[in-house]
């Protein structure tokens, strides 16, 4: 820890657009690793696993800065050598066996007391600048295992960057417990937002707002603060309650089967097509039962796309590098039964989107977020919060169960602590073909989601 802190120079990274939008949340993830030798000591030692994770920060600097305004509407993270922001560390042990929590299938309901987050938001301690990663271990009885909790924040990296960062660190961690076998991870980070705007056409990079607009941005901004006070239950990070879900291979491969011949459809494709369908159908029982407004005669869903390698940006960027698609579904056929042609039919609507992708939308989508930004600086978050419609996180291919920390890969992965109204496409375990989904609503919405008997058919709960 003293020697990256000694190390550490002065340094600040300018935010893109992307960045400042969900800056107010961290990104959390929960790993879970067996001990299978508890009788050699102990399973990853303390000092090895702090060491190691301040190894990884001497390459990711970024993690130990404030996070400031810079100038009228944008936001940077500094890095000040004297005032570094000393990351949350946190461990205890728990009483419970790791076998307890494995014969269970890792159900949240069997997790030890402390383990579960809900709350997505980065806070400022009293007198303390907001902490950008936070980590909380779990030691099981008997030496059985361990239990890792990462947050980092968002305005740091997107998901694509948090396993950069989880990988460097157990690259770290193993090359600490065993140098001659593990050398040093040679893959640099790239932090530099100027990265990704070499990639993007000069129109749709930052430029400050004109000194003549200040008076619309500080009434805008004024308007966003007074909504959010009278409406804060009503946005995406309001009261949850989260789930996840899983699609079994064979269901996928069925509705796969009965979707148009003409176009492939994917597993993420009938992952949009459910869940969207699941949020139309919500909207009616609500306006059913009398708590809903009038309903829609479409439905918009949000579905990313990361563009790191439809635009030439490098894998290693570790900054955010998406921007949300548009699949829009008339109302109608949403509320079909999900059994029937219409769930296909959706499906195909998201892959045609999805395939209908190029720079120019990419660069389109990007220049709004810009504007908006410009506009309404860090509190575009509550103009975002308040467009409340289903979003869609891909996170199948990413890396997350490569984590290995010198005891072997996580036997079980779960993101955590996520906005609402999001669905998260998680990583499976290995020996796994099927499909999971963290799936994040407003409490009385879930409960609807829970009774809706055609989605229940559709999928198994895990927790």
């Amino acid at each position: 820890m003293e020697d990256t802190l000694r190390h550490l120079s002065h340094q600040a990274y300018d935010l893109s657009p992307l960045d400042i939008i969900p800056n107010h949340l961290y990104l959390t993830n929960i790993f879970f690793f067996e001990n299978s030798q508890p009788e050699k000591g102990k399973f990853i030692p303390e000092d090895v696993l702090k060491d190691s994770f301040y190894d990884a920060l001497g390459k990711f600097p970024i993690l130990l800065g404030h996070l400031k305004p810079n100038g009228l509407n944008n936001m940077h993270i500094v890095v000040e050598p004297d005032h570094p922001v000393i990351p949350g560390w946190e461990s205890f042990d728990s009483p419970i066996h790791f076998d307890e929590v494995k014969k269970h299938g890792f159900h949240r309901d069997h997790w030890p007391r402390g383990l579960d987050v809900a709350d997505p938001l980065l806070h400022a301690e009293k007198g303390v600048p907001p902490k950008l990663v936070r980590v909380r271990v779990c030691r099981f009885a008997d030496n059985s295992g361990l239990a890792l909790v990462v947050r980092l924040s968002h305005s740091v990296f997107d998901a694509k960057g948090c396993t950069f960062f989880i990988n460097h660190w157990a690259a770290c961690c193993r090359r600490r417990l065993k140098p001659a076998e593990n050398p040093d991870p040679v893959e640099e980070p790239i932090m530099d937002r100027a990265t990704m705007y070499s990639h993007l056409s000069p129109g749709v990079r930052p430029t400050p707002l004109s000194w003549v607009l200040w008076p619309v941005s500080f009434l805008v901004v004024k308007l966003l603060v007074l909504v959010e006070m009278f409406r804060g239950k009503q946005t995406s990070t309001g009261t949850s309650q989260s789930h996840l879900f899983c699609l079994s291979r064979d269901r996928l491969e069925r509705l796969k089967r009965d979707g148009p011949k003409e176009k492939r459809i994917s597993d993420n494709d009938i992952v949009t097509a459910l869940f969207t369908m699941v949020y139309a159908q919500l909207l009616q029982t609500r306006q059913q039962s009398g708590r809903g407004s009038k309903l829609p005669k479409e439905i918009t869903a949000i579905v990313p796309c990361d563009f790191r390698h439809r635009l030439g940006v490098p894998e290693n960027y570790t900054g955010s590098c998406a921007v949300g698609l548009y699949v829009t579904c008339s109302f109608d056929l949403l509320v079909q039964p999900m059994a029937s042609p219409a769930l296909s039919e959706v499906a195909a609507i998201s892959r045609r989107t999805i395939d209908g992708v190029d720079a120019k939308i990419i660069e389109g989508f990007a220049k709004r977020a810009m504007m908006a930004v410009k506009m309404m600086g860090e509190k575009v978050r509550i103009l975002y919060s308040l467009m409340v419609a289903q979003a869609f996180s891909n996170q199948s291919r990413l890396p997350f169960y490569e984590a290995d920390f010198g005891g072997g890969q996580p036997l079980f992965f779960a993101p955590m602590a996520y906005s609402k109204s999001l669905a998260v496409i998680v990583p499976s375990p290995p020996s796994s073909r099927d499909v999971h989904v963290f799936l994040t609503l407003e409490v009385d919405d879930m409960k609807v989601v829970m009774g809706n008997k055609d989605f229940r058919n559709m999928v198994e709960i895990v927790y």
